[in-house]
């Protein structure tokens, strides 16, 4: 958009950037934090491209093999005939073809006579959809193909259509109409919302083993001092609960770490994290490992909740997926008691 803008305007895109570097960075500064941001940016790039929580892309139509000789990407739907959902194939294919479809319309002319042109609301909408459809690329599964996807989709669409309406004579709006509603009858009958959503049936076996009384599918309301009335399930209300119970009988200067990656626990109960990693799963590497590790030993939190309700990446068990965290607490923390959904866990100080 800024080719051929001229020196004024490539002027004001450079004093505007450069104040919101000066204002962010500035915050950052006085923090204490700007070192850190910058750390954390490095390795923002650096996890996707040593393929952490990397899935294959799918492959919908069993164009690639391989080492293995199979198609796709992770197991689909049905291994035995390696098909995917209708749900998972659109997704895969659908957001990246409108993407860069959109990327080239909008690249052509995005500016004329000084102003910007239809197409920059094309480029702009298509840029951003590329960046957030990024993390698709490296989570692959439904969940982040629909998420990342569907947004774009619509946006992209809706800017589309709007310019074949714009030249289109009265029977072709017609017929885009109908086209129009079909396909938004069609995306809505994959039901990919349904398919991603945590299975009910996996709700109910939960509270079961948990002992949780009444309906299990039946939203309780919670009082949080920090958030006011929440509506969860009767799992998560009983674990909520005792939890935040539990902590606020600790001493205020005795530090806590929620492990492994319940940090809404730190803002419920007004707590600072004890590392540079907000979710332990973050450090992925040996070295990062050990960074989370040098953070703990320097502010020493006594106290740790060890989630015993939470999801493990890929089903990868913390001592292989955090080898390094994982031996750090068993050796330095014993066992206090045991609550729902977690355990606490008292520093041994040696």
């Amino acid at each position: 958009m800024l080719v051929g803008s001229g020196p004024r305007v490539l002027g004001r895109v450079a004093l505007a950037f450069s104040a919101v570097c000066a204002l962010v960075g500035g915050a950052l500064l006085i923090g204490g934090n700007l070192a850190g941001f910058i750390e954390q940016a490095e390795r923002i790039l650096h996890l996707p491209a040593i393929g952490y929580q990397a899935l294959p892309y799918p492959d919908a139509f069993g164009i690639f093999v391989d080492s293995a000789g199979r198609i796709g990407g992770y197991p689909p739907v049905d291994p035995a005939t390696e098909l995917w959902s209708n749900a998972t194939a659109l997704w895969s294919v659908l957001p990246p073809l409108l993407i860069w479809l959109a990327l080239g319309l909008g690249l052509r002319a995005p500016r004329a006579g000084g102003r910007a042109t239809r197409n920059a609301a094309l480029l702009c909408t298509a840029v951003v959809a590329a960046v957030l459809f990024r993390a698709a690329l490296g989570r692959s599964d439904l969940y982040h193909l629909w998420f990342y996807g569907a947004v774009p989709v619509v946006l992209i669409g809706m800017l589309l259509l709007e310019r074949v309406w714009a030249v289109a004579n009265t029977e072709l709006r017609g017929v885009l109409i109908v086209t129009s509603l079909g396909a938004i009858a069609g995306l809505l009958s994959l039901g990919s919302e349904s398919q991603v959503r945590f299975p009910d049936s996996e709700e109910v076996r939960l509270a079961e083993v948990a002992k949780i009384g009444g309906d299990p599918l039946e939203a309780r309301t919670l009082d949080s001092a920090r958030t006011g009335s929440l509506e969860v399930l009767p799992r998560l209300a009983v674990q909520i609960e005792v939890t935040l119970h539990r902590a606020a009988e600790l001493p205020e200067d005795e530090g806590i770490y929620f492990f492994p990656s319940e940090a809404a626990y730190y803002f419920l109960t007004d707590r600072p994290v004890p590392l540079r990693y907000l979710w332990a799963y973050d450090a992925a590497t040996p070295a990062m490992q050990q960074l989370a590790i040098d953070d703990l030993e320097a502010s020493r939190p006594r106290w740790l909740f060890r989630s015993t309700d939470t999801f493990s990446i890929d089903h990868i068990p913390q001592n292989h997926l955090m080898p390094r965290i994982d031996s750090y607490l068993k050796e330095n923390y014993r066992l206090v008691e045991v609550l729902a959904g977690a355990t606490l866990h008292e520093r041994v100080e040696r």
